[in-house]
């Protein structure tokens, strides 16, 4: 995928899948791939931000009981202002448990 600035505050995006190669026009692109986004790369460059590199450390565990397997569940605390903790309810009593931060904490 690249993508390129033309005339005009005009945007060209030219993307391969497959081996095929086609291009867009369009006056507005959104790259919404995350810190990393490969759109924001072509037109800011490769720079890194050092207040957007963040870890995450996580976990499996089984036999977790008196989760609503349709929610996840976040919790902030005081002492980690950058990040937060989470448990993701998986199938059959498991759940995924991290906890995520700016590295820079």
């Amino acid at each position: 995928m690249g993508a390129i600035k033309r005339e005009q505050g005009k945007v060209v995006v030219a993307m391969t899948q497959g081996g095929n190669s086609f291009e867009i026009t369009a006056s507005l692109v959104v790259g919404a791939d995350g810190d990393k986004s490969i759109v924001r790369k072509h037109f800011q460059g490769d720079d890194e931000n050092e207040k957007t590199k963040a870890i995450g450390l996580r976990g499996y565990y089984d036999g977790v009981i008196g989760m609503n397997p349709n929610f996840i569940e976040l919790h902030y605390f005081p002492e980690i202002p950058s990040g937060y903790f989470w448990i993701f309810p998986l199938p059959n009593g498991r759940a995924n448990v991290g906890i995520g931060m700016l590295s820079s904490t």
